[in-house]
């Protein structure tokens, strides 16, 4: 045991062991508990560790407290020790004492149990970290469903007046890379459908991934979106400046929350879509 304990907290000072056999002159293994108990003593007091109380060396070791500030300590293990080497400076007694039957007690465990507690805990972790992705997401869901539903208006007056506009093509090539209504649409319907399953006991993996794929094509739609404005934006509105003053007040009002919507939409829906992503892994 001393070996064990010195190969953990190194070469300590002031300890002595006396082996104990069967066949031994209990009375030369007197004397010698009580020479190495006047060897180890600094003035601060003696603690001897016994295997057993009530056994032969518990026996000796209890008739060597002849005077104050000898102390045996009986089922002693190498966290007693650890922690006797530990706290020794610096305490009295009989609380160094507590200290020590403290630590030999704590560190008792049953391997079955300790195993059983932990996987149980791991199981709480992996069960709370879930949650917490699922709350992320449906906050994330609502948001997003939110600014889809805001830039709707944009979408249809650039899918139904987009190609008569004069001069859409003047210095970008006459592309149509917007995101399609009907695909906004889907978007929306996949935010209600994925925040419901989310909030059930057991989602299902297949309605998840389905409605992952609507909203990475969602995203996909609303970059190309992002980057159509920025090119066109300019010739789309005057064209409806030209038309009508009732058409320019919805296009300014359609614009002016569509762009706050949009900024909002492009992080959110990085986000949302890595978060889906996590927890496609933690399906069945």
């Amino acid at each position: 045991m001393l070996s064990a304990l010195e190969f953990i907290v190194g070469p300590q000072q002031n300890i002595a062991t006396v082996c104990i056999n069967p066949e031994d002159d209990m009375e030369v293994r007197q004397r010698e508990i009580n020479a190495c108990i006047a060897e180890v003593d600094a003035g601060t007091g003696v603690i001897v560790f016994t295997d057993m109380f009530g056994g032969t060396p518990s026996n000796l070791a209890l008739l060597a407290m002849t005077r104050a500030g000898i102390e045996v300590v009986a089922g002693f293990n190498l966290p007693m020790l650890i922690k006797a080497c530990a706290a020794r400076d610096g305490m009295e007694l009989p609380d160094f004492v507590a200290a020590v039957e403290e630590a030999g007690r704590r560190y008792i465990h049953v391997a079955s149990r300790i195993m059983a507690e932990t996987g149980e805990k791991a199981k709480d972790d992996a069960t709370s970290r879930l949650d917490d992705l699922r709350e992320k997401a449906v906050d994330l869901l609502e948001k997003s469903r939110r600014d889809l539903l805001t830039i709707e208006s944009l979408v249809d007056m650039i899918a139904g007046r987009g190609a008569a506009v004069p001069g859409m093509g003047h210095n970008n090539p006459p592309d149509r890379a917007v995101i399609d209504p009907e695909l906004l649409n889907e978007g929306v319907a996949a935010t209600e459908i994925l925040e419901e399953e989310l909030k059930a006991e057991k989602p299902r993996r297949r309605i998840v991934e389905l409605c992952y794929s609507v909203l990475k094509r969602v995203r996909d739609g609303i970059v190309a979106l992002v980057k159509w404005l920025a090119r066109k934006a300019d010739k789309f509105l005057d064209a409806l400046i030209d038309s009508t003053a009732k058409a320019a007040g919805a296009a300014g009002a359609a614009f002016v929350g569509a762009e706050a919507a949009l900024g909002r939409l492009g992080s959110d829906f990085d986000s949302l879509i890595g978060l889906i992503g996590r927890l496609l892994h933690t399906l069945p």
